[in-house]
């Protein structure tokens, strides 16, 4: 943060370490139970002047009250675990942001504001190193191998056996081994 404290004196400087309990629940307001969602991220390994148009491009589209743009500030110690210790894998320097679109179940725009999802995805995808594996959303099987990476075998080795050929209910990352029909 000390270069961009050296820019300008800022208005407010609310940077600060925070307890992972708060961090998890910042944003629970404003994703409350029965409203739609939709969201996608990109890793990017720094804030480009591209980057940044992108995000500030997204701003200027917004097509709902409850949509937001957000960026994570990625690495530290985290950063320092091998990625082949985990299952998360790429941990490095860099930022994760996410475009989430949300609205009400009234509102009839859906398509568009996930249209401004894509667009926002599609735009920053030059310039992505991929997808931190917690926030994937629509990628589909090929986006959890691209997160994953080789991780996944093992990742679905360990739990195959807690759930033999079903999936986790509400978890779309790690697909279970399918299960082969007695013939």
């Amino acid at each position: 943060m000390a270069p961009l404290r050296q820019l300008a004196r800022p208005i407010a400087d609310n940077v600060r370490l925070l307890p992972y309990l708060c961090l998890q629940s910042m944003v629970d307001g404003g994703n409350q139970h029965g409203m739609h969602d939709y969201w996608r991220s990109q890793r990017v390994p720094e804030l480009t002047d591209e980057v940044i148009d992108v995000v500030c491009g997204l701003t200027d589209t917004i097509t709902s009250p409850l949509s937001y743009t957000a960026g994570f500030v990625m690495g530290g110690t985290a950063g320092q675990v091998d990625p082949d210790a985990t299952a998360v894998g790429e941990r490095g320097n860099g930022f994760e942001l996410s475009i989430v679109a949300g609205w009400p179940p009234t509102d009839p725009g859906g398509d568009r504001h996930t249209a401004w999802v894509r667009q926002g995805w599609t735009d920053l995808r030059p310039s992505s190193t991929g997808v931190y594996s917690h926030f994937l959303s629509g990628e589909g099987a090929a986006g959890v191998q691209a997160a994953y990476g080789e991780r996944l075998k093992r990742l679905t080795a360990l739990k195959d056996p807690l759930r033999p050929g079903q999936p986790v209910p509400h978890e779309r990352q790690h697909p279970a081994t399918p299960v082969l029909a007695e013939p």
